[in-house]
């Protein structure tokens, strides 16, 4: 894995895509069984997650007690699947330095520093782990970004444990995930 490089943002290229995961008011399909489906990305998942919807927004609990949240900013109208693509991973780029980042250092002590790699379908995998201790015990923060052709879809994955367990756990989920 490599450190993700610094890119300079506009407010402009912010702006837009924040509102429409704050303000989103379109309904956000998914599908569950041994796959999740999200729009056009699949993952393999977790057996046993409920989930339900608002918005944009997916919550989900599973039985070893993870809470997860998933938002999605789908592909743009119009472009290629090449520029679909491009467009996607820089935007992926930037929301994972402008929210992903803090949230995790004000989460508690950074893990695993924002990471990019990519899928064996060539999506590419934002990631960051932070822990912290709660209520006595280890809570951890996991955040991924997955990119690609059918756009960027943000997972929040948060609950007591061992941080760095869950991630080997849930990087080997993403290494699967694919757009179609």
């Amino acid at each position: 894995m490599q450190p993700i490089r610094t890119l300079k943002t506009t407010w402009a290229s912010l702006i837009r895509p924040l509102a429409l995961i704050v303000l989103g008011a379109t309904y956000l399909p998914f599908a569950m069984a041994d796959e999740l489906r999200i729009g056009t990305m699949h993952v393999p998942w977790l057996d046993g997650c409920k989930g339900k919807t608002e918005r944009r927004r997916i919550s989900m609990e599973c039985p070893s007690g993870e809470r997860i949240t998933i938002s999605a900013l789908p592909r743009q109208q119009g472009s290629t699947d090449d520029e679909a693509w491009e467009k996607s991973v820089d935007l992926a780029d930037e929301l994972s330095k402008e929210i992903m980042i803090p949230s995790a250092e004000k989460h508690g002590e950074v893990m695993r520093a924002l990471v990019r790699t990519k899928s064996k379908s060539n999506a590419v995998i934002h990631s960051i782990v932070s822990q912290r201790t709660r209520a006595g015990r280890d809570y951890f923060l996991l955040q991924y970004a997955v990119s690609g052709q059918g756009g960027v879809v943000f997972f929040t994955i948060e609950g007591y444990g061992e941080g760095a367990a869950q991630t080997s756990r849930f990087d080997g989920l993403f290494s699967e995930a694919r757009f179609e």
